[in-house]
């Protein structure tokens, strides 16, 4: 979901960003532009995410337990291919 107000709004409702205004309002404005070019750029990436296609075969497992698998399911096809005695 997209940021719902400016972060602007939202820092001025946080006492802690007002003292910085008080007492250093040309840091407190640099601060506050950088740190909206920053949730922008978070928001975005996340959106980028959420849009890439999702593997659910088991693509996502790590290396060991992706192994771990494949040798499990090697196992099982060579229990079913020989013949019952």
């Amino acid at each position: 979901k997209a940021p719902s107000i400016p972060y602007r709004e939202f820092v001025e409702t946080e006492v802690r960003f007002n003292m910085l205004w008080r007492t250093h309002p040309d840091v407190a404005e640099k601060l506050l532009e950088e740190s909206q070019q920053d949730v922008l750029h978070r928001y975005h990436y996340y959106e980028q995410l959420a849009n890439l296609p999702w593997d659910d075969t088991g693509a996502t497992q790590t290396p060991r337990r992706k192994l771990v698998t494949e040798v499990k399911q090697q196992s099982e096809t060579k229990k079913q291919e020989q013949p019952h005695d």
